[in-house]
């Protein structure tokens, strides 16, 4: 097979019915257990014999403020309860979560774009190691930050049915993550709202 007919194969392959969504998650688990297993590696201090995650060692700058707010019990990540306190699971179920609502978000900015164009998307998004490296971290901002900026990036130019809802919220998100986003977070809105009237939405 030469290499035309291996792209035209490939391409089709693609577009098929969530094949694209697979391969991405697949990809994206096997980048988060190689973060989680080099990450671990380098900080072992920050881990017990069970895997499970000592919140106040995970980021050296801010654990003792941490450490000062929860005074008693274990930290454990909490959606509708307590679900673990496994470095692995923590990791985990933060990038899958953000890196899925990636994936749709990219998936429904233009109904006329093919999985092609996601692929082209988050190749872009997710090709720089170091870039890569700061979003699947959950000891810093910015592993939440990266993701929040391209939720606004792809919400500010796409044409989604709520989208003031949807730039609104990710805006909130975005001020509550850092505090050094308080002037884009002041101006973006002031120029969403301009754009808008301009084209009449």
């Amino acid at each position: 097979m030469n290499n035309k007919n291996f792209i035209t194969t490939f391409l089709k392959i693609i577009e098929r019915k969530y094949v694209l969504f697979f391969i991405y998650l697949a990809s994206l688990f096997i980048s988060i257990y190689i973060f989680h297993y080099l990450f671990t590696e380098e900080n072992k201090s920050i881990v017990d014999n069970l895997g499970n995650l000592n919140i106040f060692l995970v980021n050296n700058w801010f654990g003792w403020f941490i450490e000062s707010v929860l005074t008693q019990g274990i930290p454990k990540i909490n959606v509708v309860g307590n679900i673990s306190t496994n470095f692995f699971l923590i990791l985990l179920i933060k990038n899958l979560l953000m890196g899925i609502l990636v994936y749709f978000i990219i998936q429904n900015y233009n109904k006329n774009f093919n999985n092609l164009f996601i692929g082209i998307c988050l190749i872009l998004i997710f090709y720089n190691p170091h870039n890569t490296h700061i979003m699947l971290d959950t000891g810093a901002e910015e592993g939440f930050l990266n993701y929040l900026m391209i939720f606004l990036f792809f919400f500010i130019i796409g044409d989604y049915k709520y989208k003031s809802l949807f730039v609104g919220t990710t805006l909130s998100a975005i001020f509550f993550t850092k505090e050094s986003m308080f002037i884009l977070t002041f101006i973006v809105p002031l120029v969403y709202i301009f754009l808008e009237k301009k084209h009449n939405k």
